[in-house]
């Protein structure tokens, strides 16, 4: 019985503290041929969406005007030239926030996208994020000045220095990411990352997964279970260039409580009382 109050009362306190995050690129080939891969490509992010209660994902060349996502998920997305990008949002669980940003990281190529989210009231959460959703250039040395600029605009703006990224980074696993934090001037000397799994890229002709570009980062919290998705890949995905989508959860310690702390205070009490009346009970039936 003591361990069954104890229970209630833990559900009665906080909420999950985890956030859901996706990164995918399935690349404009998925899109452009007349296969299977664009319908199933879609099935698959709304049925991932959905089974995984995706908080944040970002998608890169998501290129069908036509498809809507699940309810309960929006997105913000920007095109630069013929590159485009979604950020795609929990509706159920996040607002837009009143700043954000989009850009270029190339000249009419690589879009970004940066945007402050609040928590929607009975989500779990009582604290402020800012998520960037990016799709950096095949560059060794990548610049990341316009983002960077935007991303220091949109967190003063909104007071919020919490930040996750998401995105293609088109950068070995020989840069950390730290580093690429560093970059983003979101360094606090602590940077959490999904496990640098190589998801890019199949060949056309063989599977050829060797580099690690595509990543989940924050500046805070605790990243866990990191998991490369369409692994193997199925046959409909056999697209050219395309990635396999990296799915991960960020740990994150700032519960808000479900009930006010009073009646949280008169429900322990009166837990212990029954407890201590049990106890006492058991006593007297023995004697």
């Amino acid at each position: 019985m003591a361990r069954s109050a104890l229970a209630l009362l833990f559900c009665l306190v906080e909420r999950g503290t985890s956030l859901n995050l996706l990164q995918w690129n399935p690349h404009w080939e998925c899109f452009a041929q007349e296969s299977a891969c664009k319908p199933e490509a879609e099935s698959f992010l709304s049925e991932t969406l959905k089974a995984q209660n995706v908080d944040f994902a970002n998608l890169i060349m998501l290129e069908d005007d036509a498809f809507s996502l699940p309810t309960g998920w929006q997105q913000v997305g920007h095109l630069c030239g013929k590159d485009s990008l979604a950020l795609i949002f929990n509706s159920g669980r996040w607002a837009l926030g009143s700043s954000s940003k989009v850009g270029c990281l190339a000249p009419d190529d690589r879009p970004y996208v940066i945007q402050s989210f609040v928590p929607n009231k009975g989500s779990g959460w009582s604290e402020e994020v800012v998520v960037v959703g990016a799709h950096a250039p095949h560059r060794p040395v990548v610049s990341w000045d316009n983002l960077r600029d935007d991303l220091t605009v949109v967190m003063a703006s909104s007071k919020v220095e919490r930040v996750i990224v998401i995105a293609d980074t088109n950068q070995e696993q020989s840069v950390g990411s730290a580093s690429i934090m560093e970059d983003l001037g979101v360094y606090t000397g602590s940077v959490v990352s999904s496990e640098l799994k190589n998801s890019c890229c199949y060949s056309g002709f063989q599977d050829k997964y060797i580099h690690a570009f595509d990543r989940v980062m924050a500046n805070f919290g605790d990243m866990q279970s990191t998991r490369m998705l369409l692994d193997p890949l199925p046959d409909w995905a056999r697209s050219k260039t395309m990635h396999k989508p990296i799915s991960t959860r960020l740990d994150w310690g700032v519960p808000t409580p479900l009930l006010p702390s009073r009646v949280v205070a008169f429900i322990l009490i009166l837990l212990i009382s029954a407890l201590l009346l049990s106890r006492c009970c058991r006593i007297c039936n023995r004697r």
